[in-house]
């Protein structure tokens, strides 16, 4: 159990998964429980999109406005490609998440 489940105050959390959140060492996109991945993962870390604070992109990503800055929580495991493939441009965040990203980056530069 986790020691933030009994502190006496609330303490707002943002999460993004790694591999072993995601069900395997090294998971990638051939994950074939990818949807029961997040699902487990959004029971434990639920965060709700809220206008202008916390706005989802693909597979588990979101970005994060606070504090007069911006936060990307890149999801490097839903669209990864399997390590040692040759899969050229897209094989870390998948070209969703990475034309998401980037067309974010050139519209709040």
């Amino acid at each position: 159990t986790l020691a933030i489940f009994y502190l006496d105050e609330l303490i707002p959390t943002l999460a993004q998964w790694d591999d072993h959140d995601y069900g395997t060492n090294d998971g990638d996109k051939t994950n074939p429980y990818r949807r029961e991945a997040m699902e487990v993962f959004e029971a434990f870390y639920p965060q709700r999109p809220k206008k202008g604070v916390l706005t989802r992109g693909p597979a588990n990503s979101f970005v994060f406005d606070a504090f007069q800055a911006r936060f990307y929580f890149l999801d490097n495991r839903s669209e990864r490609e399997p390590n040692g493939s040759d899969s050229g441009k897209y094989a870390h965040f998948g070209e969703k998440q990475e034309t998401w990203l980037f067309q974010s980056l050139k519209s709040h530069a």
